[in-house]
């Protein structure tokens, strides 16, 4: 994926809520730790309007070989560490991560 298309992604996801009540949120990318560990341990928190700067972290840290997840809820009060359902705020869509048979899954539509 470019970075253009991450700066879409996020556009899409987070943008909606620039100029709303909800503004005031984060949102979580997390990452793993090596290529050959793939679950995120580690996360970074941006504003709504910081979509720039969260579309070169993320591709940053693709580039690099490591896993990217973006976490498709708006959050509050995560203080740096791994979100959990305490921080859910705002969300507008629901994502599934789909890592293995994801043919046989996109059939299934």
């Amino acid at each position: 994926m470019s970075k253009a298309d991450i700066r879409k992604h996020l556009e899409a996801v987070f943008g909606v809520y620039l100029n709303t009540e909800y503004e005031d949120g984060v949102f979580e990318i997390a990452t793993s730790v090596s290529p050959t560990d793939l679950s995120p341990k580690v996360a970074k928190h941006f504003r709504v309007d910081e979509l720039d700067v969260a579309s070169d972290y993320a591709d940053a840290k693709a580039k690099s070989g490591l896993n990217v997840y973006v976490v498709p809820s708006l959050l509050f009060g995560v203080d740096g560490q791994r979100c959990n359902q305490a921080h859910f705020y705002a969300g507008k869509f629901v994502v599934v991560d789909v890592d293995e048979n994801w043919a046989r899954t996109a059939e299934r539509r």
